[in-house]
């Protein structure tokens, strides 16, 4: 009797192309590697070695994880799951890289990025992968990571956004975004908006929320 042949459909985590990566965790001088997103640790991997990263997955909290691949003594090894946010991926590390350029908002592990009042600090607003922004300025936050401080267009008008993950912003190869650009309004001008001091950075006021919230599709 022959035996029917049954194809089970399975989940598998986002295919990317291989992205190169540093072992760079600001706690520890090794990374743990799991077998699952945060799941039994198999491994750890040295602060400074360099993997490419070939799948990304969040975890059942929603925090972001790569698959890790790599040479080790000459043999290609595959590693296991390492949280992200403990790798150096690229990413401008100084403004004048991306002076005068414009950048992609390209979260691999999420369709819109946060956009926070200082860098790591408090959530105010997120942007779609795709959208164009501009970066003015650059700091690192208390673990040695890179932010920006984005600028851009929205609806016709331009926006300081805040702070965004300079490692999940593309500026290799981006468009020119026309607020960006610059036009007869002085808003629109080329030269590099000068972000506000951290004190003075304010929630979006209920008009400009709806506008965001009406961006994202949330009513």
């Amino acid at each position: 009797m022959a035996v029917p042949f049954v194809l089970l459909a399975t989940i598998l985590p986002e295919r990317v192309d291989a992205k190169s990566c540093v072992i760079s965790d600001p706690t520890d001088r090794a990374l743990n590697v799991r077998e699952t997103p945060n799941g039994r640790v198999i491994n750890r991997l040295k602060n400074g070695r360099t993997v490419e990263i070939t799948q990304f997955e969040n975890d059942a909290k929603g925090r972001p994880w790569g698959y890790a691949t790599g040479y080790y003594e000459g043999r290609f090894r595959n590693w296991g799951w390492v949280f992200m946010e403990a790798l150096a991926c690229g990413g401008p590390k100084d403004i004048s890289q991306i002076a005068g350029k414009s950048c992609v908002v390209a979260d691999p592990v999420d369709p819109t990025l946060n956009v926070r009042a200082t860098p790591n600090g408090e959530l105010i607003n997120r942007l779609r992968n795709g959208r164009i922004i501009r970066i003015t300025e650059i700091r690192d936050d208390a673990n040695g990571r890179p932010w920006g401080y984005a600028v851009g267009n929205f609806n016709g008008q331009f926006r300081n956004w805040g702070w965004v993950f300079l490692q999940h912003v593309d500026c290799s190869n981006a468009p020119l975004d026309e607020a960006v650009a610059g036009g007869g309004d002085p808003a629109r001008s080329a030269t590099p908006v000068t972000s506000p001091v951290e004190s003075e950075l304010k929630k979006p006021s209920q008009e400009q929320q709806e506008d965001f919230n009406a961006w994202l599709g949330i009513s």
